[in-house]
């Protein structure tokens, strides 16, 4: 009886081995890619499990695209060309797990080497919302105001106009430079697709791709939430235009313009105390003004 209680086996407790969530990342470029294509590339492909490059056979110039291969990138055809947002097609029509996390990105920039890592640790926070690197808020979204009144922006590493003072980070628009992050099955693919071809017949809107998804997103009640990553550059010499096609603060205005046509799918979004945009500082400053003009006993 003592052997047999004593030589009982003992219960052996396996621990289940975590599996690791695919990081990948998603991109586009045009027949012409940017001279320093080769640098992006090879940027990515150190740092995430799969590089996909999503390209169609024609341009939407009617420009034929070169055959085009590279070490460690999975070229992945597309019917169409659908603009800039052409890239997230790498990803949504690839063949990775529904769980795949996806970082979108711009053809123009030459990631930083821990793009990947701030993102995936960003993602394990919230894993139910979109993740960019920059962004913009739009405030007072039922009043026609100019984009210099109602916006205020978030870019990478650094606050743009004090976005918000309690320090929110969600976003109103995500930005494809700074990096869109999001788990593949949170986006369903051809939802999308309807949603992109019913807005891209509007040739504005083709162009710019953040503003689409981004209503794409808050259609669907999707959180959009800024993370800090590390700066983002494009070299002086790009040898090519920009896929949205225009710069600076025309960019803003059509940005804005876009954003006007598509404000409805934003109607879930929450009204934002806790940012100032110009239309604020200038209330501020009238209200200041008026207080130090009032004369005093």
């Amino acid at each position: 009886m003592f052997l047999a209680i004593s030589t009982k086996p003992e219960t052996i407790r396996i621990r289940k081995k975590s599996v690791q969530t695919r990081v990948v990342c998603s991109l586009t470029t045009r027949p012409k890619p940017p001279h320093y294509f080769d640098k992006v590339l090879d940027s990515l492909v150190k740092q995430f499990d799969a590089v996909y490059l999503a390209l169609p056979k024609i341009s939407c110039r009617g420009v034929n695209y070169p055959e085009f291969s590279y070490p460690g990138v999975t070229i992945v055809h597309v019917e169409k060309d659908l603009g800039p947002i052409t890239k997230f097609f790498g990803i949504l029509n690839s063949n990775e797990p529904s769980n795949t996390l996806a970082v979108v990105l711009d053809d123009d920039i030459i990631y930083d080497s821990k793009i990947r890592a701030c993102y995936e640790r960003a993602y394990s926070q919230t894993p139910q919302a979109v993740i960019s690197g920059a962004g913009i808020v739009y405030k007072y979204p039922s009043f026609e105001l100019p984009w210099f009144l109602s916006m205020t922006g978030r870019r990478e590493s650094f606050p743009g106009c004090i976005p918000s003072f309690l320090g929110n980070n969600h976003l109103t628009t995500v930005a494809g430079y700074a990096g869109i992050c999001f788990r593949k099955n949170l986006v369903n693919r051809n939802e999308l697709l309807d949603f992109i071809r019913y807005w891209n017949k509007d040739s504005d809107c083709f162009r710019n791709d953040d503003i689409v998804i981004s209503a794409f997103f808050a259609s669907k009640g999707i959180s959009r939430l800024s993370v800090r990553i590390p700066r983002c550059k494009s070299e002086s010499d790009k040898s090519t235009e920009s896929l949205s096609d225009v710069g600076g603060i025309g960019m803003m205005i059509v940005q804005h313009k876009v954003y006007q046509r598509l404000r409805d799918c934003f109607r879930g979004d929450a009204y934002r105390i806790d940012c100032l945009c110009g239309l604020d500082l200038l209330m501020i400053f009238l209200v200041t003004y008026i207080i130090s003009r009032y004369p005093k006993k």
